[in-house]
């Protein structure tokens, strides 16, 4: 009976120990979790913070795009209000057309 008693004793005290590392195992997992979850978050701000950027960049070649196409207009409408086919025209068209 003692035997018995005791095999009861020291599978209890296996069965707490294995208790524990299972606490320590979720714990662990728990931080790990909160660890992703800060990640990603993180993660989440930058991709929208570059999507803005992104934007603003995009923005800035269509204003340039514009602006260029505006120039070009100017100067058509510059070359063919004198009607001058001189050399210095055609520079200045060369030049803004690139």
């Amino acid at each position: 009976m003692k035997r018995r008693k005791r095999k009861e004793l020291v599978k209890i005290d296996e069965l707490k120990i294995h208790n524990q590392q299972l606490i320590m195992a979720v714990e662990a997992l728990e931080r790990s979790r909160k660890e992703h979850e800060q990640e990603a978050e993180v993660s989440a701000q930058e991709s929208d913070t570059l999507r803005m950027k992104l934007a603003e960049i995009e923005e800035g070649f269509a204003a340039i795009e514009m602006e260029q196409s505006q120039a070009l207009r100017d100067v058509r409408d510059v070359s063919g209000a004198s009607n001058s086919s001189s050399e210095e025209d055609s520079e200045t068209l060369a030049h803004l057309t690139g």
